[in-house]
This record gives structure tokens, C-alpha cells and sequence, in this order.
């Protein structure tokens, strides 16, 4: 990879500012990095770096060496999302445990839920405002949120598994929603397991949707996830299972502790 050369307005001459663009670049970078990563290995990531051996760079060689970082930064950040993307790809239909991680991979096919004659039926006098001239799929969330309506779970209906097979005896998403159309007459229907929490089929088999649905929960439809309401504003939804997490690990010494969302903190609950 060739590295991206930038001037700055300086003191330097032509010939100076050309050693310090030789010196500072990608191959550069990567030796001091290898050696932050020895030393945070050896002792921790809480200790600073030492780094007696680059104290004598020049203030333009430091922002040469920033920029190095900001560029590697980007490519990592590049390579992540390839790399996960592969992972959905290699992993299509499957689930896989790596240590405490769970990953998931892509629906080899994917269901789509609009039947276009109850969609126009749906929209009714918006319809301009979603067809232009194909199914505006945010177009059509904005009109539900106008009528009070939204990817809110409202019930949980159990359907007994032989109704969803086939005339192979294969499990058809799409036969469980016309049978249950056709027994509430409402069309917007998700299937959902009763044994998958946090991304994971609690007796082995295929997780779907990352969670059982309750009543409040949020189907996401980009994650194709059931998501729990968010129980204190400073949680954060994990991508990997789609559950909630607090800012603080919580204590795991056998002892009851509640979350102080004020404090921000995990408060010990006295059971004596």
C-alpha cells in the first residue's frame, strides 16, 4: 500500500520535508506498533508506553506519524466489515460458538412481508407518499408511526408446529402467518422461538430473531431481531445476542445487586 504524502505549511525546505515523508510511513508505523503491543502484553494496558527511541521526532514527523494512524484506522475499520461480512456469508444459516461469543450468519432467503394489494389497502390516501413508484419501505414506517402504529410486539400467538409444514413436512414461515391471518384477520405476523435467548437455541438447535418475543418488544428489522423495551437510558443494546448491558459489569460474587442509574453503578441488595 503506497502512503498518502501530505504537506503542511512550515519552515521546512523541499528536502527536509521529503526525508520526513520516507521515514514516516506505513512500515514505520507498524514497527512502533509492534512494539506498544509487546509492552501492553508484558505489562498491561493501564501502564504508558515507552517509547524512549522515537522522543527525538520533530513535531512535523509526530503529525505525519497521526495521520499514519488515522489512514491504518480506516483500513481496519475497512477490513472489519469485510471480514464480518464473511463471517454472515461462511456461517449462512448457522450459528456458531467462539469462546464467550456467539455468531450468526446470514437467512440463506429472506421473507418479504408486503403483499402489495393489502399494502395499498393499508396506506390508503398516503400511498404517493410511499410509492415512487416501488414500496418505500421507511415511507410506510413514517405513515404506521402516524397512525399510532409500529414495530411494537402487541401479542404472542402459539400455533402448533405441524400447521407451518409443507406437503413435505418442511416448517414454512409464510404458512403460519396466512393461518393466523385468517384466524385474527390482522396480516403482520414474525415467527419467533420460544427456546432462543441472546442469539443462542437454548436445547442446540438454530436460534431465530436472537430472542423469544414479548409483548412491548421491538422487531428489528435491519438486525431481524426481537429486542426487550431498554430497561435504563445508559444501557447498550449488544449487537451480538440483542440484549441490553449495563455501562458497569455487574458484579459476579453470588450477592444480589440492583442498577443505580444515577450512580451509574451496581447497588448491593442486603438479604440478611
Amino acid at each position: 500500500m503506497k502512503t498518502q504524502v501530505r504537506f503542511y505549511h512550515c519552515s521546512l525546505d523541499f528536502k527536509e520535508m521529503n526525508s520526513i515523508s520516507v521515514e514516516i510511513n506505513r512500515d514505520k508505523l507498524v514497527e512502533i506498533l509492534l512494539i506498544a503491543k509487546n509492552q501492553r502484553i508484558q505489562y498491561g494496558e493501564e501502564e504508558e508506553l515507552d517509547l524512549e527511541e522515537y522522543l527525538e521526532l520533530t513535531a512535523e514527523e509526530l503529525v505525519l506519524l497521526r495521520d499514519e494512524i488515522d489512514l491504518l484506522t480506516k483500513d481496519a475499520r475497512a477490513l472489519k466489515r469485510w471480514t464480518d461480512d464473511r463471517i454472515r456469508g461462511v456461517l449462512t444459516n448457522k450459528v456458531m460458538r467462539f469462546g464467550e461469543r456467539v455468531f450468526r450468519g446470514r437467512n440463506a432467503s429472506k421473507l418479504v412481508p408486503y403483499d402489495s394489494d393489502k399494502i395499498i389497502e393499508f396506506l390508503g390516501d398516503d400511498w404517493k407518499k410511499a410509492v415512487r413508484p416501488a414500496f418505500r419501505v421507511t415511507a410506510i414506517k413514517a405513515i404506521a408511526e402516524e397512525r399510532g402504529l409500529n414495530s411494537k410486539v402487541i401479542e404472542v400467538q402459539s400455533v402448533v408446529n405441524e400447521v407451518l409444514h409443507d406437503s413435505n413436512g418442511v416448517e414454512q414461515e409464510n404458512i403460519g402467518i396466512d393461518f393466523l391471518t385468517k384466524l385474527t384477520g390482522w396480516a403482520i405476523w414474525k415467527q419467533t422461538s420460544y427456546n432462543t435467548y441472546g442469539g443462542v437455541h437454548l436445547l442446540g438447535g438454530t436460534p431465530l430473531r436472537k430472542n423469544h418475543a414479548g409483548i412491548g418488544f421491538k422487531y428489528d428489522e435491519d438486525r431481524d431481531a426481537f429486542i426487550s423495551p431498554k430497561p435504563f437510558p445508559s444501557w447498550i443494546l449488544n449487537e451480538d445476542s440483542c440484549l441490553w448491558e449495563a455501562p458497569v459489569v455487574k458484579p459476579d460474587d453470588g450477592n444480589y445487586y440492583n442498577w443505580n442509574e444515577e450512580t451509574q453503578q451496581w447497588d448491593f441488595v442486603d438479604n440478611s
